[in-house]
């Protein structure tokens, strides 16, 4: 993996097109901050493999508390 541009905060990223963004933006050589409802393992798990480093941030972005 190429050095980081930097960290890429991902909304919805444990399935469909929130999880294909996250596999993107790390084969780009972005750090990833992968958030949903709950903590997306199985795409933490598939950014792992990849290379990049990813950290889980569950947690409702639709509640302002």
């Amino acid at each position: 993996m190429e050095e980081s541009k930097g960290v890429a905060i991902v909304i919805g990223a444990a399935r469909g097109i929130g999880r294909q963004v996250a596999l993107t933006l790390a084969e780009q050589g972005y750090r990833i901050a992968a958030n949903d409802l709950e903590a997306p393992e199985q795409t933490l798990q598939n950014l792992r493999a990849a290379g990049a480093e990813a950290l889980p941030i569950p947690g409702d972005v639709l509640d302002e508390d």
